[in-house]
């Protein structure tokens, strides 16, 4: 992994101007979770997030497939793993919110609000694993390039 991959950082710092925008619509302006731009801001990071983890998959695919990386041991799969559901159900909380407020509950309801919350800290601390594995892997692919010139 010699080159810089543009598209990945590119991803990357759009998905963090997701939280960012979440952040500043939900935290510092006050709009909050349970309104239209709160809201908004919420199903953005969600978008944003899901191409940086969609870039990421196909990198940590080709490092693999190519043989530029070892393989993660089991403990190490299995926390890949665990990232990936914890991401995808904080995803899928997401989207069922959005279709509670597409067939009608109101935005500041119980199920609307609740389902929010869940999924976007779910969706977080999954993007947040991910990123801590994915970043493991590029060293070990390094550390295993240097070995090769080593030798």
């Amino acid at each position: 992994m010699k080159d810089k991959d543009l598209l990945l950082r590119l991803t990357f710092c759009l998905a963090v101007g997701g939280l960012g925008t979440v952040a500043v619509m939900c935290l510092f302006v006050g709009f909050g979770f349970s309104t239209v731009i709160g809201k908004e801001a919420v199903y953005l990071c969600l978008v944003l997030q899901a191409v940086h983890v969609a870039v990421m998959h196909s990198r940590e695919n080709r490092l693999l497939r190519s043989s530029q990386a070892p393989l993660p041991s089991k403990k190490m799969r299995c926390i890949r793993a665990f990232a990936a559901w914890l991401w995808r159900l904080g995803a899928l909380t997401l989207v069922a919110s959005l279709f509670l407020i597409l067939i009608g509950m109101l935005m500041s309801s119980l199920w609307v609000v609740l389902t929010c919350w869940i999924g976007f800290f779910a969706m977080l601390a999954g993007w947040l694993l991910r990123l801590m594995t994915f970043h493991r892997l590029c060293q070990s692919s390094i550390a295993l390039a240097m070995e090769k010139e080593r030798v």
